[in-house]
């Protein structure tokens, strides 16, 4: 039981709860502020819209002025190399690998240290002579490690630092690299939703205050097929997406442009990296570094083989985007071809006995294998809980003998002549939802 309040403390209680505050000295008394006025968002009339064709590219078809971009990739793929290299070339006013340049300032945050980024951009200038020598290029690094989750941390230290160089080259940052994203969590969580939507409102208020366009270095996840690492989050805010992969066996890297908001989705590039000598150390061995160099063909991979099973649950997938596929051609985040939702698949696939029917347990371990071996294989692609063909067209039923999904390869044309019974159609949804809970197929 509360004890009871002392009639005097509750009489002070009580007047400090309804005296207004003394007014201020030579000042009108005190008086309640009326409530202000909501204010009103901007408003675009129907009559005033007209067609949006200047999209201001600043590298031709890739990059826009005051847009946010991903460049992803396994470790040693040669992401950095690449975008170090479109920096310079930026900050140059160079073509780069075909593409049309406006020149900008260029600010490179190094999270991940100073002597890496400071040894290629010695290779480039000792690779391209006297024309990438002068002392006036617009392109400055900033060799530390900065906090872009907290908004209280080092945010208004970009963005003054954004406009201090601006003045110091004379024109205005265009382009903003940050190498990683990892770094600029400062130890946030990848995976979680608050940090990842922290990072990007963050990286949104720098862009609103200066109009640079912010180029994000990050790394794949273990499944590379599965995109770039954490929450898909940050793949939604991006207005483009790069790929960095690598061919070993070739000796040569490819960027592939995976996801543009206003531009079209197109463009690869195939690059090599030539060693470029800077020196010697205190123990007199060679310091080198790369620079990018086109390479002169795009090496080809292999079409990967299944096992059987795998070939049956991907042509019961088949199957259940020919009988139950929607398109979302307002959704930027999956391409424009027919996806379903994982549990139709699920289904299909226990009821065409591709999965274990009776056992739940097998079940959902059967299905999970099967999921991750047509991902890391380049078959199958996923967002959250909705599933599609990778590169694919369009789809037909499987009848038991042929399968048709677009592209004409052996990987399209895989039958799997099981007799399957209908499934419910999935009823329409609307846009995609971005959920940091598991989908059905991730279960543990």
């Amino acid at each position: 039981m509360t004890s009871a309040i002392p009639l005097e403390e509750a009489e002070r209680l009580a007047r400090q709860q309804t005296t207004p505050p003394p007014p201020v000295e030579d000042g009108p008394p005190w008086e309640a502020e009326a409530p202000s006025a909501p204010r009103l968002l901007p408003t675009l009339r129907y009559v005033d819209i007209e067609a949006s064709i200047g999209t201001a590219d600043f590298v031709e078809g890739l990059l826009i002025d005051g847009g946010l971009s991903l460049a992803f990739g396994a470790s040693n793929s040669g992401k950095t190399f690449l975008v170090t290299d479109m920096g310079l070339h930026v900050a140059l006013g160079w073509p780069w690998h075909g593409r049309e340049v406006e020149a900008g300032g260029v600010l490179y945050v190094a999270g991940e240290g100073g002597s890496g980024i400071k040894n290629r951009i010695a290779a480039f200038r000792s690779h391209h002579g006297a024309a990438a020598a002068g002392e006036m290029v617009p392109f400055a690094v900033v060799p530390a490690t900065i906090d872009l989750c907290d908004p209280t941390a080092d945010t208004g230290a970009l963005i003054a630092t954004i406009r201090a160089m601006t003045e110091a080259f004379g024109m205005p940052v265009r382009l903003v690299i940050v190498d990683t994203v990892s770094r600029a969590m400062a130890g946030g969580d990848e995976n979680a939703s608050g940090d990842m939507g922290a990072l990007v409102r963050n990286l949104d208020r720098v862009r609103e205050e200066t109009g640079v366009h912010i180029l994000l270095v990050h790394h794949s996840g273990k499944d590379t097929a599965r995109g770039a690492r954490g929450h898909s989050l940050l793949r939604a805010a991006v207005d483009t997406e790069i790929e960095v992969s690598r061919d070993e066996e070739a000796g040569v890297s490819v960027a592939k442009v995976t996801k543009q908001r206003d531009l079209p989705v197109a463009g690869e590039l195939s690059f090599r990296l030539e060693v470029v000598e800077l020196g010697t150390n205190r123990r007199g061995k060679k310091v080198t570094s790369c620079v990018v160099v086109a390479a002169d063909t795009v090496p080809t991979r292999k079409p990967a083989s299944l096992s059987p099973g795998q070939k049956l649950a991907l042509d019961q997938l088949k199957n259940s985007l020919a009988d139950h596929g929607q398109t979302y051609r307002d959704n930027r985040d999956i391409p424009p071809v027919p996806v379903v939702v994982a549990k139709t698949w699920r289904e299909q696939l226990k009821r065409a006995g591709v999965t274990d029917r009776d056992n739940p347990e097998n079940e959902r371990k059967q299905f999970r294998r099967h999921v991750e071996a047509l991902m890391s294989k380049g078959f199958i692609r996923m967002l959250d809980d909705l599933v599609w063909l990778a590169g694919q067209s369009g789809t037909e039923r499987d009848n038991g003998t042929s399968v048709r999904a677009g592209t004409g390869t052996d990987r399209d044309t895989l039958s799997g002549g099981c007799p399957v019974r209908p499934v419910p159609p999935r009823p329409a949804v609307g846009p995609v939802p971005v959920s940091e809970e598991p989908s059905d197929w991730e279960l543990a």
